[in-house]
């Protein structure tokens, strides 16, 4: 029973306090590529026949273990970003950039899991977050065509506000919701691994510190963006 289960021997810590992590996977020095090669011949359909109810119970127990659980799923439509944005969030975070690649595949994943938690025996509304990122200031023309359109596109706030209304039943503006809620390019950030919060030095308006501030406040405050 997942309820027995002992989740302690799979949970690393880490050097951020109160934050704990759960790998994707048991990685092999021996056999390198047997863990994407497992990952990829996983049959998740089948699991999800056989026991409907596991991926449920499992959310419900990690949710009295933490304050918070964040996943992080792979782009674009799949088994396993299936099971990540449709049966296990209370809150779905839509990360794209502009572009039309992203963005396209931002509102089909949405509106797929939309329809699959309406559809589903599953109570818990979804509240979804989108959340445009490599937003590059330098750009200034570009930043506003691509957010609030041109003579043939939409931009990407249009388009999140008419699938948004469609979602939930109602008007939904998303212009202060997107004034607040984006993340820039720092170029830096594009090499390596370093955590901005760790490295920035300040917290002012223009920080990423900052942005990431203001997406956990409407994560952990806001019902629906833009209501």
């Amino acid at each position: 029973m997942v309820d027995e289960f002992d989740f302690s021997s799979f949970v690393l810590p880490t050097t951020i306090s109160n934050l704990s992590l759960i790998k994707a996977g048991r990685f092999s020095t021996e056999a390198l590529n047997d863990y994407s090669s497992r990952v990829n011949n996983f049959d998740w359909k089948r699991l999800f026949a056989k026991s409907p109810h596991l991926l449920r119970v499992l959310c419900e127990n990690l949710a009295r273990k933490y304050s918070y659980v964040l996943i992080d799923s792979r782009t674009g439509i799949s088994d396993i970003s299936g099971i990540s944005t449709m049966l296990l969030p209370d809150k779905l975070v839509v990360v794209f950039t502009p572009n039309l690649q992203s963005l396209r595949g931002g509102l089909e994943l949405v509106r797929k899991a939309a329809a699959y938690r309406k559809e589903s025996v599953d109570v818990r509304p979804l509240t979804v977050f989108p959340l445009v990122s490599r937003v590059e200031n330098s750009e200034p023309e570009l930043k506003k065509v691509w957010r609030f359109g041109s003579f043939d596109m939409k931009g990407y706030q249009r388009e999140f506000e008419e699938v948004l209304s469609n979602i939930y039943g109602e008007r939904i503006k998303l212009e202060n919701y997107f004034d607040i809620i984006q993340l820039q390019h720092v170029p830096r950030y594009a090499y390596g691994e370093e955590i901005a919060l760790l490295v920035e030095r300040t917290s002012d308006r223009l920080s990423l510190s900052q942005s990431y501030q203001a997406i956990a406040d409407k994560l952990i405050s806001d019902d629906i963006p833009g209501r």
